[in-house]
């Protein structure tokens, strides 16, 4: 029976494949810092899994009585959530973005079915811009599909649920306060296979 002992001594071979994982290794993790996470921290929004396309824009606009104290307000939400708001016509233009639950609550509401009811012509018989009062007309840029919405030439006055997704716009934008600050949470393995499969575009 051979007895092997252990000397407590590393021999040149088995010291230099140590030394070459930790040069790897230390490479390796300047490479995923530098590629991966350091843009992580340079963007304070860590919204790098949201797709940056602008597959939804959503255009607002007040009309009737308010133009004649120029008060009509207009905005304009990209992805539902990065908005340009103002309050009249020579008003500054306010910029922000919605939380990601508000976000994710307007794009599930505009569903192809529901925005192609609401943009439905019909006969504008009585409307709040006919007596002194204000209507809203509503350009919705949807994955290539644009609808026209108004609350007074088309079916909006028919779908309760559209209307109000409208009025919470307008409101959250009238009362910028209101918009949640909300905690962001990420995996660093899904942001790391995101940026690996879908790398930064220069």
């Amino acid at each position: 029976m051979t007895v092997v002992r252990y000397t407590g001594c590393m021999t040149g071979k088995i010291q230099m494949l140590f030394f070459s994982s930790f040069l790897m290794g230390m490479f390796a993790g300047a490479y995923f810092y530098v590629s991966f996470f350091a843009p992580l921290v340079e963007n304070p929004d860590l919204d790098l899994l949201v797709d940056a396309k602008e597959d939804l824009i959503v255009e607002g606009i007040m009309y009737g009585g308010c133009e004649r104290m120029n008060s009509c307000a207009n905005f304009q939400l990209i992805n539902g959530r990065d908005y340009h708001y103002t309050v009249s016509t020579d008003a500054e233009v306010q910029t922000g973005r919605l939380s990601r639950s508000f976000a994710q609550g307007i794009q599930a509401s505009l569903s192809d079915g529901a925005l192609y009811a609401a943009s439905e012509q019909v006969g504008a018989y009585s409307c709040s811009s006919h007596v002194d009062g204000v209507d809203y007309h509503y350009s919705i840029l949807k994955e290539g599909e644009r609808y026209e919405i108004d609350t007074c030439t088309t079916a909006l006055a028919y779908n309760d649920a559209l209307q109000d997704l409208f009025l919470d716009i307008w409101y959250t934008l009238e009362n910028p306060d209101t918009i949640e600050s909300e905690q962001i949470e990420f995996n660093p393995i899904d942001l790391l296979w995101d940026r690996f499969h879908n790398p930064p575009q220069n």
